[in-house]
């Protein structure tokens, strides 16, 4: 805040320039949805489009559920046809690009079985057990894909039975994350007994000592 000189003006009111700084509210950013390739070909494959519409009709089944309303059962089986279509009908990226002649399919093929057994020898599961949760939530998200909301992510249950309200997926959830997670320690008590404390210094206890008047 500035205060001019009043005598200047002739006045016994002092003027004033005040600044005033406004932090409007940003406006929320809309994540990119990812859009996904169909392979044209596949869609008048016999036994791709067979498998779709076994596994379509199989979520049709499972939705018949009276707990839901209409629109939730609409959501879910939106979110199920988008699954199912890029399970089946992804365009593979291999198709249509460019490669070298050495690059053949067979080759294609051995470094897909490569990669797969890479994957399944990385099993979270025996990162959880080894106490590397940092290396188990990596692959968790990579076999996952991209980040989707977990609630509303079609699931099933132990029984293979489609779960259809988003509290008992999120249940699911912790179940699953619960069973391996609590896992007994590895650590061995005769180790932790053996390590020596040392006495605190004068400081130390200075600064630990309770608060008083003195």
């Amino acid at each position: 805040m500035l205060i001019s000189a009043a005598g200047a003006i002739g006045t016994d009111h002092h003027l004033t320039r005040v600044k005033i700084k406004l932090h409007l509210k940003s406006r929320k950013k809309l994540m990119k949805q990812r859009r996904v390739k169909y392979d044209i070909t596949k869609f008048k494959d016999d036994i791709a489009l067979e498998s779709f519409q076994c596994d379509l009709c199989g979520t049709i089944s499972d939705a018949s559920d009276d707990t839901i309303s209409i629109d939730e059962k609409y959501s879910l089986f939106v979110e199920h046809l988008k699954v199912n279509a890029e399970k089946h009908f992804k365009l593979d990226k291999n198709t249509n690009r460019k490669r070298k002649e050495w690059l053949t399919d067979k080759i294609l093929q051995i470094l897909d079985q490569k990669s797969l057994a890479f994957l399944n020898g990385q099993n979270h599961q025996n990162s959880i057990k080894l106490n590397d949760p940092a290396a188990a939530f990596s692959i968790i998200r990579r076999l996952r894909g991209a980040s989707k909301q977990v609630e509303n992510t079609p699931i099933k249950d132990k029984n293979g039975k489609l779960l259809l309200n988003s509290s008992n997926r999120l249940q699911r959830w912790h179940e699953y994350f619960d069973e391996p997670l609590n896992i007994p320690s590895i650590v061995d008590q005769k180790l932790i007994d053996e390590i020596q404390i040392d006495a605190l210094s004068k400081e130390e206890k200075r600064q630990n000592a309770e608060p008083s008047i003195e």
